[in-house]
């Protein structure tokens, strides 16, 4: 066989065999991981039950924040988080704008132990108008303990 044609039979192998790797879609939520790349959370929706820690890990060579969105699709009991432990949004965002807190550089962490069920969207601020968002799913539990399906 031919260098060229054995390459090109190699690389198609290749491909095929990684083709569901880079999806966002692979198991990265199995262990209640976030995972960002340049601009985007993988997987963009994770569904956990009450009670659950959450890793958002910074995969990426860039920096960005985690950050509870304050848009209106949070719950009004949802529990504001973000990287760096600020109250609100707004104070996260002036944090990034002065570059003093909140922000995970490449190989960083933030975790979030999620105990209150309901919706919490999120965004990376500096990449918002590149749509870096995600959101977690809480799952409430029954009276027995059980995780129960509440339609999110």
């Amino acid at each position: 066989m031919k260098r060229r044609a054995f390459l090109a039979l190699a690389g198609a192998g290749v491909s095929t065999s990684l083709a569901g790797c880079f999806d966002g879609s692979a198991a990265a939520g199995e262990d209640n991981r976030v995972t960002m790349t340049q601009v985007d959370f993988r997987p963009e929706e994770l569904t956990v039950p009450v009670g659950t820690t959450v890793s958002f890990d910074n995969t990426s060579s860039h920096s960005h924040t985690v950050t509870a969105s304050g848009l209106p699709d949070a719950t009004d009991e949802s529990e504001y988080f973000a990287s760096g432990g600020f109250d609100d949004y707004d104070a996260a965002k002036d944090a990034w704008d002065a570059r003093s807190g909140g922000i995970l550089e490449p190989g960083e962490a933030y975790e979030n132990t999620f105990t209150t069920p309901g919706r919490y969207d999120y965004v990376c601020i500096p990449h918002l108008r590149a749509d870096m968002v995600g959101v977690v799913y809480v799952e409430p539990e029954d009276e027995s303990g059980n995780e129960t399906t509440s339609g999110y």
